[in-house]
């Protein structure tokens, strides 16, 4: 009698467990997953978009999103734009690693494990180009204005001389840029300090080049070189930095050149 017993509760209890989990799946009682994204590094300036829209919920209800910081660095009063949006913004205010939590709760109230992403922010400098004209005839002089500020909180290296890209081209400045005592001539390896706030702002004749690509420092003066067709071109600087020792290109704005006959 008691074994007949037995065998009937654990064929009930096995009943009963199967009725509950298919009730249950029925009714969408699965917890949903969060996903916050992919760790990311980005240059100081950079803007910081999160990423939730990985996350999941196996019975297709709709998911709200609660994002918040777990660490941030030292002093930083660092703001997300929505913390409640799949893809907030959010805006950082010192160099460092921050670590962003993510929880999603479904329409059923059921809140899932939190995710985490971490966003390191690290130092960098801003670059910008100016014209005096922006249309030039094939070899007529070409003065470029260059400013390059350190905009971190620390040292910025500065690994080789800057180069400009009309549309993919590469060719390098013809001349030193200079501050202070420190210049980097054509082709330089050795390294430039940039404290805070440290400023390079220098004006470059790049007439010589004639629109050539190799390094200026092999080329002859006088000789042009007639690579580029007139037409409609951008102009932009770009300058490799050290950054904890990683060589890193930062690119500047654009500038739209016409160039004739």
């Amino acid at each position: 009698m008691k074994k007949f017993i037995w065998v009937v509760a654990v064929i009930a209890i096995c009943i009963f467990g199967v009725y509950f989990w298919l009730t249950q799946s029925e009714n969408g009682n699965h917890k949903p997953m969060a996903n916050a994204g992919e760790d990311q590094i980005v240059n100081f300036e950079d803007t910081v978009q999160l990423d939730g829209s990985g996350s999941r919920d196996k019975d297709g209800n709709t998911l709200a999103y609660m994002w918040s910081f777990i660490s941030t660095p030292e002093g930083s009063t660092a703001m997300l734009s929505d913390g409640g949006i799949v893809n907030p913004t959010f805006d950082y205010d010192k160099l460092g690693s921050y670590t962003i939590q993510l929880a999603v709760i479904n329409g059923r109230k059921e809140i899932s494990e939190p995710d985490s992403v971490t966003i390191v922010v690290r130092q960098t400098i801003k670059c910008s180009i100016a014209l005096e004209e922006k249309c030039w005839s094939k070899g007529d002089p070409a003065l470029v204005s260059v400013v390059v500020e350190n905009v971190s909180e620390g040292k910025v290296n500065l690994k080789t001389i800057p180069s400009f890209t009309l549309n993919e081209m590469q060719f390098y400045c013809p001349t030193d840029i200079v501050r202070g005592e420190y210049a980097l001539p054509p082709n330089a390896h050795s390294i430039i300090s940039l404290e805070r706030g440290a400023l390079i702002n220098s004006r470059i004749d790049i007439s010589k080049l004639k629109w050539g690509m190799g390094p200026a420092a092999t080329w002859p003066n006088n000789s042009f070189y007639n690579i580029v067709s007139p037409g409609q071109y951008k102009l932009r600087l770009d300058i490799e930095v050290v950054d904890g020792g990683m060589p890193k290109w930062i690119h500047s704005n654009e500038v739209e050149v016409t160039i004739i006959e």
